[in-house]
């Protein structure tokens, strides 16, 4: 509520408050995810918010808000290289239990790929892990027939994607 109404100050101390006295990791991890939209939107300060939504993962490996924030601090800053370094590193740590997460974020490493770092060999690769996890995915089998119709080597590849 104190964010909403754009009370920083008042919204810190009480972020502040809940980790002094908290033991619950899922808990700390939203105090710090708080204190980092704080720093984010309130202080303007991407550094300090990164930092608490790191502190965040520290609590809670598999933590999708934060690292979905960290990932709009690397986007606003157009640093795609540590976007992607980033994300890889967030499968990696992603708990069996929160693998269902993985979809959206091979989808949006291909994206990156494709629309930012200009490798479609990469950008397939991202896409194609999205349809093992998801084989009906709609958007990962668009995305492979656009990449796949860009080279007249996967031909065969651009034919199969339309057609599913």
């Amino acid at each position: 509520m104190l964010v909403s109404l754009a009370r920083w100050e008042d919204a810190e101390a009480a972020a502040s408050k809940l980790l002094e006295t908290e033991s619950d990791k899922e808990r700390l991890a939203d105090a710090h995810c708080l204190l980092g939209k704080i720093s984010k939107e309130g202080k303007k300060d991407l550094s300090a918010a990164r930092a608490s939504y790191e502190k965040a993962l520290e609590m809670v490996p598999g933590h999708l808000r934060a690292m979905d924030h960290i990932g709009e601090i690397l986007e606003a800053q157009g640093d795609w290289q540590g976007y992607v370094s980033t994300f890889e590193q967030f499968l990696k740590s992603l708990p069996p239990a929160a693998q269902d997460k993985a979809l959206g974020i091979h989808l949006r490493l291909g994206q990156v790929w494709r629309d930012k770092l200009d490798d479609r060999e990469k950008a397939i690769v991202e896409f194609n892990n999205a349809v093992k996890i998801n084989p009906d995915s709609a958007e990962a089998h668009a995305a492979l027939a656009g990449l796949y119709l860009q080279d007249k080597r996967y031909y065969p590849q651009a034919v199969r994607e339309n057609n599913l």
